[in-house]
């Protein structure tokens, strides 16, 4: 993937050169984004590892936990919004590159959501892969969302 920069936009081109995203430009000066993969790395936690043996929605509960713990961050609504409104729109490339935070010298902060240039459909090199598979990932967000209700 190449990103670039045009006036307050950045832009994201696949190998085909497919313009797909755009996002206006949200980091003040002195910050940077942080993916999520990144920060794992730099703990030591091995994502492959973390969720061995856990389901999807304790897997998220071990993340946040996580997150709380070395961010001083509270992102359990983060996820889950996110990960509803991923399954909605059925984005198909949420990743641990696509998960970030904001560090500045103050701290964290959460991130925009963003890159959702995979929804809705746009993918149909496999769409019948998502068709076949659709009740997985339905059943997925529906634990999410009765988490998110059962903790409201």
């Amino acid at each position: 993937m190449t990103n670039w920069k045009i006036d307050d936009k950045w832009a994201k081109a696949n190998k085909f050169g497919y313009e797909g995203c755009y996002s206006e430009d949200f980091l003040h000066p002195g910050e940077s984004i942080i993916t999520l993969h990144r920060i794992l790395e730099s703990y030591g936690v091995k994502f492959d590892d973390l969720q061995q043996g856990q389901s999807t929605r304790n897997l998220v509960l071990s993340v946040v936990e996580f997150l709380n713990d070395v961010l001083k961050l509270d992102t359990l609504e983060y996820f889950s919004l996110m990960l509803p409104l991923d399954a909605i729109l059925l984005n198909e490339d949420r990743h641990l590159n696509n998960i970030a935070f904001i560090h500045s010298p103050k701290g964290y902060r959460l991130c925009p959501l963003f890159d959702h240039g995979l929804s809705l459909l746009s993918d149909t090199c496999h769409l019948a892969v998502i068709f076949q598979n659709k009740h997985v990932r339905w059943k997925q967000a529906f634990n999410l969302i009765v988490l998110r209700l059962h903790n409201s």
